[in-house]
């Protein structure tokens, strides 16, 4: 990984630095995936990109540990699911949160 590409470099900083792309949707959010404790940030970047990130459910099929990320573009306050060229499928899954953060990052950085 070259520095450009290094998530923890100097123009993405650590994980805190995420904050600053999350957005409070969680108030709509009918899917349960707050249920058992799990994770659901929703992160919009200044390209209109963003991404809906979960924690896998503790159900069968689904590792114990992990993330889903939903590629997301936005409208105003609007978004809709979208597959982003080079990102992979519209749903993809992260097996840590370092994949997460990498994925985070390259969507961040698409030129529009």
């Amino acid at each position: 990984m070259t520095p450009s590409e290094d998530p923890y470099d100097e123009t993405w900083g650590d994980v805190m630095d995420l904050e600053q792309f999350e957005i409070d949707l969680n108030a709509r959010c009918v899917c349960g995936c707050m249920d058992g404790g799990r994770f659901h940030k929703i992160y919009r970047f200044e390209n209109s990109y963003g991404a809906s990130v979960v924690s896998n459910p503790l159900i069968e099929g689904f590792d114990v540990q992990g993330y889903q990320i939903m590629f997301l573009e936005f409208e105003g306050d609007d978004y809709e699911v979208v597959e982003v060229e080079g990102m992979g499928p519209k749903i993809m899954r992260a097996d840590s949160w370092e994949h997460v953060l990498e994925t985070l990052f390259k969507l961040s950085g698409i030129d529009r």
